[in-house]
């Protein structure tokens, strides 16, 4: 055994043995314990070749392995395996059998992780950041029945969002008319707020209209026509000032010309 854990050359062992059998009266004994020494070095060389190919396989895995990678590497280390089972006994190996196979089973579960997330979404934001992270993490499954469960989360999720979004709208949309509201009640009179309203109205109108209920699309006509009013009834004041200034004779000719309009 000494000879053997020297490192000596196998071949030059082999010749060793060879020479002592012909020795005559060589005692067996240490002829087999040399035997045995040689073929336990030469089983515990194949199992670290076997293990050097293993850690090789599972160290070319990544972050980002598949699932055809993983059971790609799996069976090759089954293949290995079947052709040295001693390799199994070694701490090397069942640290690498269980890091690879809690991987595996880290990224299958990953599907049911991601379904319960889709159904505790409750922002926007929330179904954007998830929907994110599974679609970069996409093509790590391979497998027909984890991308049809891919495909139906993210479809859940884009309903879940456009729902929400829905939501959010319909929301903005009463504040914005509650709002427009509030300026009316709060200075009815003013010139200045109808103006005011009226070009809030103009530019954003078709934003939040369109989530109004038929109720509020009453309730905005009606803020429209006070404003209107009250800007039309300032066109009369002004009007009838500027007619009270002109001179009698002007006066009698805007009546007779503006009577035509009638």
């Amino acid at each position: 055994q000494q000879i053997i854990s020297l490192n000596y050359n196998q071949l030059q062992v082999q010749q060793t043995i060879e020479k002592m059998r012909q020795v005559k009266d060589f005692p067996s004994r240490l002829i087999t314990n040399l035997e045995s020494a040689l073929a336990d070095a030469s089983n515990k060389e194949k199992s670290n070749q076997c293990l050097s190919q293993i850690k090789h396989l599972w160290q070319g895995l990544g972050n980002n392995a598949s699932q055809d990678d993983y059971q790609r590497i799996l069976k090759e280390i089954e293949k290995l395996v079947s052709t040295n089972p001693a390799v199994t006994a070694t701490k090397e190996y069942q640290k690498i059998d269980q890091d690879i196979t809690q991987q595996y089973r880290h990224l299958n579960t990953q599907l049911t992780t991601w379904q319960q997330n889709c159904q505790q979404i409750t922002s926007c934001q929330q179904g954007v950041k998830l929907r994110d992270k599974i679609i970069s993490q996409k093509n790590r499954f391979t497998l027909s029945l984890s991308l049809a469960a891919i495909d139906n989360i993210l479809s859940e999720i884009n309903q879940k969002i456009e729902e929400l979004e829905n939501q959010e709208n319909i929301k903005d949309a009463c504040k914005w008319l509650e709002n427009l509201a509030q300026q009316l009640q709060d200075k009815p009179e003013e010139l200045k707020t109808a103006n005011l309203i009226l070009g809030q109205i103009e530019t954003q109108q078709q934003i939040y209209s369109k989530f109004f209920t038929m109720a509020q699309q009453t309730q905005l006509a009606t803020i429209i026509e006070k404003c209107q009013k009250r800007q039309n009834q300032d066109r009369e004041e002004q009007i009838s000032l500027l007619f009270q200034q002109l001179p009698k004779e002007n006066k009698t000719k805007l009546y007779q010309k503006l009577s035509t309009y009638l």
